[in-house]
C-alpha cells in the first residue's frame, strides 16, 4: 500500500524550498551590490586623480620657452585642482616640531 504524505509536511517542504531560494537570491544580490558600490567608490576616487593628471598634461611647453616661462606654467598646472578651485603654495616650508615623539594609549 502507498501512503499519502501529510499535507503539513508538503507545505513545510515547499516553504523550506522557498526560503532556500530566497537566501540564494539575497546572497547573490549582496555580492552584486557590493561590486556596484566598490565600482562607484573606485570611480569617485580615481576621477580626481585623472582630472589633475590631464590638467597638468594639457599645458605643454615647447623647448624654445625660457626657463621662467616654463616654471610659471608648471606652477599654474600644479595649482589647479579637479573642481576648478586654485591652490596656493604655503608661505613657508613645513618645519619639524621641537617636541620629540610621544606615545599615547587609547585609555584614560
Amino acid at each position: 500500500m502507498s501512503e499519502t504524505p501529510d499535507p503539513r509536511l508538503t507545505r513545510r517542504d515547499a516553504g523550506l524550498r522557498r526560503v532556500r531560494m530566497a537566501r540564494r537570491w539575497m546572497a547573490g544580490g549582496a555580492v552584486v551590490l557590493t561590486g556596484a558600490f566598490a565600482g562607484l567608490a573606485a570611480r569617485g576616487t580615481h576621477a580626481t586623480a585623472t582630472t589633475s593628471a590631464t590638467g597638468s598634461a594639457a599645458s605643454p611647453t615647447s623647448s624654445s620657452d625660457s626657463s621662467s616661462s616654463s616654471s610659471s606654467s608648471r606652477s599654474e598646472s600644479q595649482s589647479r585642482s579637479g573642481d576648478g578651485a586654485t591652490l596656493q603654495a604655503p608661505s613657508s616650508p613645513p618645519q619639524a616640531s621641537a617636541a620629540g615623539p610621544q606615545a599615547s594609549s587609547g585609555a584614560s
